[in-house]
């Protein structure tokens, strides 16, 4: 027989063994109703309770595309389906594949981007920077003296980059990102920067966010009661205060030091339920995306995050001991460094004599 006949007859059969395949997804995932499970199951499928996924799902519905085919993919599937994959961080196939969320890898790969694009447009009634009096003081009244909000670092792995690599590799050996978080004492994440490669120092990140220049701009303004927490790998500046290395406990510096790495260990706790919540940003999952999807992904989850603290959502998670490097600082950028780094220790030797002198 015709070797180019047999072909066309192959590709013939393939092409109707999809059709078919297509449509038993279809059916498939018609016939199923996520929101008939229990509540304790949806939970731990999506993360989200049924109410906050009902709540997502018109909240989005305005920036997602509702398509006119006949076969198009309901917009509540595609959600669930980016959320049973934000919550379980396996691959597409096997998330798409799965109970109630049936799709194929290219439908679950198109899902996944219009979700992630449709929570960024809605990302900033979630995730607020305290910018006013008002907003700062409440977020005063829940932390130490005058802090508005705790700062940390986190790497999250992804699989390494075509195209300037080196910038993704990180001191533990594996290609990531740096994302540096701010949250409150309740850990609401404040602010999220996520488009730096793994090999970044914190501090670097730091100095460049536009959280960075609006504190120093309220500062510089007369607004010197307003400040972050980090921890040794940040500057001391006059609106970051940082641990003191190598003082005795009993001092009011040693006093100052742990009432400071007390209350900061809110960032570290953040990142755990972040990280144990939403696994697919764990390093053993690591996100098969190009680094620029990676960061929008973090992007999504941090407002899905939010979405589920203020509902208070507990979960279980395993805690894990966030490290940061030492930063380097920038030669072109020492003198500056130095005056605010001056003015910082200042600023800090003021709140130990103000807060801990007399304990």
């Amino acid at each position: 027989m015709d070797p180019i006949f047999l072909h066309m007859v192959q590709e013939a059969e393939d092409a109707e063994r999809q059709n078919q395949l297509r449509l038993e997804r279809r059916i498939f995932r018609d016939e199923q109703n996520a929101f008939e499970l229990p509540e304790r199951e949806f939970r731990k499928c999506f993360r989200l309770s049924r109410q906050l996924v009902q709540d997502l799902i018109r909240d989005l519905t305005p920036h997602m595309d509702a398509g006119i085919r006949a076969t198009r993919v309901p917009i509540h599937i595609r959600i669930l389906g980016a959320l049973r994959f934000f919550a379980q961080g396996s691959y597409q196939k096997a998330g798409g594949n799965e109970m109630h969320v049936a799709l194929s890898q290219p439908a679950f790969s198109r899902a996944l981007s219009e979700v992630c694009l449709a929570l960024e447009a809605i990302s900033h009634r979630w995730i607020k920077f305290p910018l006013n009096e008002a907003e700062k003081q409440e977020k005063k009244k829940s932390l130490w003296p005058r802090v508005i909000g705790c700062i940390d670092g986190t790497h999250i792995a992804i699989v390494a980059p075509r195209e300037n690599e080196h910038l993704y590799f990180n001191r533990k050996q594996y290609h990531s990102k740096n994302v540096q978080l701010i949250c409150d004492a309740n850990l609401v994440i404040l602010n999220v920067k996520s488009n730096y490669g793994g090999a970044t120092h914190d501090a670097f990140i730091w100095r460049n966010s536009n959280i960075k220049a609006h504190l120093e701009q309220m500062y510089n303004h007369g607004d010197h009661n307003s400040w972050l927490l980090g921890d040794s790998g940040y500057p001391q500046e006059p609106w970051l205060m940082t641990p003191i290395q190598g003082v005795p406990r009993d001092t009011p510096e040693g006093r100052y030091t742990a009432a400071l790495t007390s209350t900061r260990n809110c960032v570290e706790r953040c990142i755990g339920v972040l990280k144990n919540r939403f696994r697919c940003l764990l390093k053993d999952r690591v996100l098969h995306y190009d680094p620029f999807k990676a960061g929008q992904i973090i992007n999504a989850v941090s407002v899905l995050h939010n979405m589920c603290v203020r509902a208070n959502l507990a979960i279980e998670y395993d805690e894990e001991e966030q490290r940061n490097d030492e930063d380097v600082p920038d030669v072109d950028a020492a003198v500056i460094a130095r005056n605010v780094l001056v003015q910082g220790q200042a600023r800090r030797a003021n709140i130990i004599q103000l807060y801990f002198q007399n304990i």
